[in-house]
């Protein structure tokens, strides 16, 4: 955690794509660095990342299910989390 807070410090630093499934890191670093940018890059779980505050995402699945991603983004930004 110390160690991406020092990063998202760093100058011309804007944000960070995070790839893990600690998701309780992930919700205290958007915490604790709320004006910085995340990317998801758990493609599995991208929703949950999502709902805790990524601001988009980049993986792998990502490009070969495109249409799948922007709908779910959709969703999950209008809020409607059964949709999602």
């Amino acid at each position: 955690m110390d160690s991406l807070e020092r990063i998202l410090d760093l100058p011309n630093v804007a944000g960070v794509k995070f790839t893990s499934t600690d998701l309780f890191k992930f919700s205290m670093l958007r915490r604790r660095r709320p004006d910085s940018s995340y990317f998801f890059g758990f493609d599995e779980i991208y929703l949950t990342g999502g709902i805790l505050g990524a601001d988009g995402g980049t993986g792998t699945t990502y490009n070969i299910l495109g249409k799948l991603y922007v709908a779910l983004d959709a969703a999950m930004r209008a809020g409607d989390r059964v949709r999602a």
